[in-house]
């Protein structure tokens, strides 16, 4: 099975040209939206080596054949993660979630944020194949799934499994200034 190597701010290239080489469809289910040259040149140089958690998986001939960015947050990790099209079915992007989620334990974090999960597919099949639970907004709207959650979680003790959950779902606070408003209850799926 590959590996997967630690990157830091000496691999900028290889992970913009990584970036780069992905089609626009999978650069905007990797980003959540829409991401231009520039954009990604910018997303690239804004990354915090320090503080995040940056992967890949190695190919002699296509550098960085997959990535994987742990976005560590005050309010969550975010995970992204992407496999150019020439590699994919060699099981690098099982490889790398496993590789996410063991990084998100050894950081005491139980839930990994992925952008647009609802709508991405490709990373729910991923998250099934890997056996690792995923909860999404079937209208792509937020909500306060953090009660559940944490029960979930409490019930289930330190074996509880990392989840990905959809960005949309993630409640940050909000300033105190701000008053806040009453949310209906939506309908979430949870996929174990």
């Amino acid at each position: 099975m590959r590996t997967a190597v630690r990157l830091d701010a000496l691999h900028f290239h290889e992970l913009v040209t990584h970036f780069l080489a992905l089609p626009p469809q999978d650069r905007r289910l990797r980003f959540g939206r829409a991401m231009t040259d520039e954009a990604v040149i910018d997303y690239v140089g804004g990354i915090d080596f320090e503080r995040d958690a940056v992967y890949g998986v190695v190919d002699p001939v296509l550098d960085i054949a997959g990535a994987l960015h742990l976005a560590c947050g005050a309010h969550g990790i975010e995970l992204g993660l992407s496999v150019l099209p020439q590699a994919r079915g060699a099981g690098i992007g099982t490889r790398l979630l496993e590789h996410a989620a063991e990084v998100a334990r050894e950081r005491g974090a139980a839930r990994l944020y992925v952008r647009d999960l609802a709508r991405n597919e490709a990373m729910q099949r991923l998250a099934r194949r890997a056996g690792v639970p995923f909860v999404t907004a079937p209208d792509g709207a937020g909500g306060a799934l953090q009660h559940a959650l944490a029960a979930e979680r409490t019930a289930l003790g330190p074996k509880a499994p990392v989840m990905l959950i959809d960005s949309a779902l993630r409640v940050e606070p909000r300033p105190a200034a701000r008053p806040t408003v009453a949310h209906s209850v939506r309908h979430y799926e949870f996929h174990p």
